[in-house]
């Protein structure tokens, strides 16, 4: 069964498959076809692939036509997917919530499409969780980001000169990445604080060595995906003013908080950005589906009642090795679910809970019941 990688778009980075899967998954019988030049961001040579039991082509055309499974990390153009032949499967980050076009095209051409986002949240599926290690490298790199970008230093430091107090960073969401982003900025000796609605979140924030924002008795359950649920206005509204008063007091905060499938719930409005002291640093993890600032715009930095505020997404492709390490392995053990050793094919039909939680399209129809829900119109 072939297997193919395209080369991904210029804005991107990290690589699917690295040469260390393609040699394992060439072992358990996969024929995996590539475009050369797969590896050119990350200074991998086609030979490193070819050693692993790749196969080159340079005609991009020719590869979508012979695919069998098309693996990316973004869905390829609606022009490039209709050339894929009926009853192929694509596997990848395909933000099937917030991008129509190619859920749309997979089911007009009777593609079988394999959403990474909709994988089940079952402990024997972690190896295979991309949303897990890319937020866990999105939240690195936002503690880094807010390193370089402040005006001050995290760390105190005691000088000839006088004492240099440590910055004071706020994590607003608890999940994984605001997890990674409190470790990182207590590693950089900043004096952090967490928050998280969800009363299971504080003991995680704790033992990180973080404080807890302490604000009035406000909660929200945890979904089955891990995720806080969606609060009420009454709710939203009540959060936002407490927020208020609490924000003065930090140099830096950064926002991770997201509602799979949904929107980022808008924790920080305007007049509570007039109300913060000015200089302070906001980053917006949570852009890729919306953000949490009012006002943040994915890709730039913007500059709102004296606050500065980065809406960069994708954070992870800031380190495109190791989160190409990682999506690599997480593909390989998705791979390796579905694979039969018997037969050396691709049968996702021998793991059915993996398959039906995940699977968006089959036979020119939406499956999945949460993209139904989100996509009524279609039906």
């Amino acid at each position: 069964m072939k297997l193919t990688i395209l080369r991904e778009a210029y804005d991107e980075p990290r690589v699917p498959l690295l040469p260390t899967e393609i040699r394992k998954l060439s072992q358990m019988g996969a024929e995996i076809h590539i475009e050369t030049g797969l590896g050119k961001t990350l200074a991998i040579a086609d030979e490193n692939y070819l050693e692993a039991g790749a196969l080159l082509e340079t005609d991009r055309h020719f590869l979508l036509q012979e695919a069998e499974i098309l693996l990316c990390l973004q869905a390829p153009a609606p022009a490039e997917l209709k050339q894929l032949k009926p009853g192929s499967w694509l596997i990848g980050l395909l933000h099937p919530f917030f991008a129509p076009e190619p859920l749309q095209t997979c089911l007009e051409q009777k593609l079988e499409a394999l959403p990474m986002e909709l994988l089940p949240r079952i402990s024997r599926a972690q190896s295979m969780d991309m949303l897990t290690s890319q937020a866990s490298l999105a939240g690195y790199v936002a503690a880094i980001l807010a390193a370089n970008h402040l005006p001050l230093i995290m760390p105190l430091m005691n000088t000839p000169a006088g004492t240099l107090s440590p910055a004071r960073v706020l994590v607003i969401g608890a999940g994984v990445a605001g997890l990674q982003a409190i470790a990182t900025a207590r590693r950089l000796g900043a004096r952090v604080e967490g928050y998280d609605l969800r009363p299971e979140a504080r003991e995680q924030i704790l033992s990180l060595g973080a404080r807890l924002l302490e604000l009035p008795e406000l909660k929200a359950a945890q979904t089955s995906d891990g995720y806080v649920a969606s609060l009420n206005s009454n709710a939203l509204e009540a959060q936002q003013s407490a927020l208020s008063q609490a924000l003065k007091r930090f140099d830096c905060i950064i926002t991770t908080a997201q509602i799979f499938g949904r929107p980022a719930p808008q924790i920080i409005t305007r007049a509570m950005l007039k109300n913060m002291r000015p200089g302070t640093l906001i980053i917006d993890q949570a852009i890729e589906s919306g953000g949490n600032v009012e006002g943040s715009v994915a890709g730039q930095e913007s500059l709102i009642e004296g606050i500065r505020i980065l809406g960069w997404p994708q954070l992870a492709r800031r380190v495109p090795l190791h989160a190409s390490q990682m999506l690599s392995a997480n593909f390989y053990y998705l791979l390796q679910a579905f694979w039969n050793a018997e037969t050396k094919c691709f049968q996702p039909e021998r793991d059915p809970e993996l398959l039906n939680g995940m699977r968006a399209c089959h036979a020119g129809q939406l499956t999945h019941p949460r993209l139904r829900e989100r996509w009524k119109e279609w039906l």
